[in-house]
This record gives structure tokens, sequence and C-alpha cells, in this order.
């Protein structure tokens, strides 16, 4: 009995962890975008996940004056020894990054064909992808 007390208390810590990790994420974004004088919208769902169980997350639509659209979805954490994954999705362009969660190097963005952007996360290189993103043909 002892071990499923310990391996259930593992799991929820895990995902505290990672649903604290998509609060901030989701804030610093939010926060980044409503500085462009961008809109910000959280629409919340449940994502089921095998390894942490069933846990509440916001996905975050961004639009600008000109109507374009980003949304920040979560895609979830993965197994057991993964990080989590996040995807920004520009509209109506149809371009996006997964940002992946690296515990001991926060949050690196990938491409759609698998290459890392070697920049840092935060609200200058959010900025410059939502841009980047939104403008892409």
């Amino acid at each position: 009995m002892n071990v499923d007390k310990s391996k259930q208390q593992e799991v929820a810590e895990l995902r505290d962890e990672w649903t604290q990790a998509i609060r901030d994420l989701e804030k610093d974004v939010a926060d980044w975008a409503k500085a462009e004088g961008w809109n910000v919208s959280a629409s919340e769902r449940v994502v089921s996940e095998e390894s942490i169980g069933d846990y509440a997350v916001p996905d975050l639509t961004i639009e600008t004056p000109e109507g374009q659209r980003l949304i920040l979805e979560v895609k979830g954490r993965g197994p057991a020894n993964a990080a989590g994954r996040v995807q920004l999705f520009a509209w109506p362009t149809l371009f996006r990054v997964l940002l992946l969660r690296k515990p001991d190097d926060g949050w690196i963005i990938r491409t759609d064909s698998g290459i890392p952007l070697r920049k840092t996360w935060n609200r200058e290189t959010f900025v410059t992808l939502a841009r980047d993103l939104l403008s892409a043909d």
C-alpha cells in the first residue's frame, strides 16, 4: 500500500510541477502580448495523460489589431521522463513552433522540422517569433 501512495504522490508532484510551469508560461505570454496591444483570451480544457492523469489547462488566443491570431495550446507533458510541449500556432498563416520545456534550460523553441531556435525564451523572443509566424508566407 505504501508503494501505491508513494507512486500517487510522485505523480501528483509531477502534475503540479507541470501545471505550474504552464501557468507561468501563459502568464508571461499574456503579459507580453498585452504589452504589444494585442487582445488575449483564455479558454480552459482538460488534458488526460496516462503518466500524470487529468489536469486542467488554459489555452490562450491572442488577437492582433489586424485580426491575426496566435494560439498557445498545451500539447501535454508526455511520458514520466518528458518535460512538456506547448504549441504556438499562427492564424491565418498556419505556421507553428513547439515550445519544449527543459527543467534545467527553461523553454526551448523548436520548428516543425525539428530545428531548435537557439534563443532565450523572453519577451523579445516571443514578440519577434509571433510577428514572424504571423507574417510568414
